[in-house]
């Protein structure tokens, strides 16, 4: 099972929302521009985003090309620009780091609840090492033969964590 087809959906509508803030952008402030673009095209990218983020990276590539698209229209930059620092400025998690920062904001708060549930799912273990090391692995990571199996939360999750 692939993502293309929701992806492209998403695609799709995010570039109708960049098309509108096109053509209106340089009408409001620039703080009206962010605010428009956090309602519009962050909700979009953000919903159910845990569950079809795993998809290739290409259609990764192509969200996070629309999504600078959209940062620099809504601060009123030239279409070449760097955007590095205006990740920064506005406080936006790109969409390739999106997907870590939902799943760890999602086990704190399983945590700070009392619920277990995303634990139980990703099967977290404690790691015992066999012998020192100055570093050791808090949790037990699985190993997976597949980019299927990278994709699962019982390996997402320790490898993050």
């Amino acid at each position: 099972m692939t993502w293309d087809d929701h992806v492209n959906h998403i695609i799709t509508k995010l570039s109708r929302i960049i098309g509108v803030m096109r053509r209106h952008c340089y009408y409001f402030p620039v703080s009206v521009n962010m605010l428009i673009y956090n309602s519009l095209f962050s909700s979009l990218l953000n919903y159910a985003f845990l569950v079809w983020s795993t998809t290739t990276t290409v259609n990764v590539c192509k969200l996070t090309i629309l999504q600078k698209k959209a940062l620099r229209l809504a601060s009123k930059l030239p279409h070449r620009s760097h955007t590095a620092e205006l990740f920064k400025k506005h406080y936006i998690i790109q969409v390739a780091s999106i997907y870590d920062y939902k799943l760890s904001r999602l086990y704190k708060f399983g945590l700070l609840k009392n619920n277990d549930t995303i634990a139980r799912i990703a099967r977290l273990e404690k790691n015992f090492p066999a012998y020192n090391v100055r570093q050791p692995e808090v949790w037990h990571i699985s190993k997976c033969r597949t980019k299927y199996g990278n994709q699962m939360l019982k390996f997402q999750l320790p490898t993050l964590l």
